[in-house]
């Protein structure tokens, strides 16, 4: 599709609204510690760290899209479908998510 014929489709197509699917995601929230006992592991072998130390109370996560940082009290996420782990801020993550038995029972 050229730029030109996006554009237009663009212009002519009204918005529409859309939904996150709801999946079940692990979520656990950093505490902002490192070493033994490991907090966050990522499965497979060896179960590396998956959240490094970055500066105090800030750690690092790599991720498809590269290192993101992770702040004492944000929540790691994942595994996703591909097996990737992310981190989410407190805040977005208590907008975004509850606990999936409470969003069964909304659902009722």
């Amino acid at each position: 599709m050229t730029a030109h014929r996006k554009t237009y489709w663009l212009r002519k197509k009204a918005p529409m609204k859309y939904v996150k699917r709801p999946i079940p995601i692990e979520a656990v929230q950093w505490q902002g510690k490192f070493g033994d006992p490991p907090q966050v592991k990522a499965p497979g072998p060896g179960h590396e760290h998956l959240v490094r130390p970055a500066e105090r109370d800030v750690g690092v996560i790599t991720t498809d899209h590269g290192d993101l940082a992770i702040r004492k009290g944000d929540w790691v996420l994942g595994p996703g479908a591909a097996g990737e782990y992310w981190p989410v801020a407190h805040e977005v993550f208590m907008q975004t998510y509850v606990p999936a038995e409470e969003a069964a029972a909304e659902d009722k």
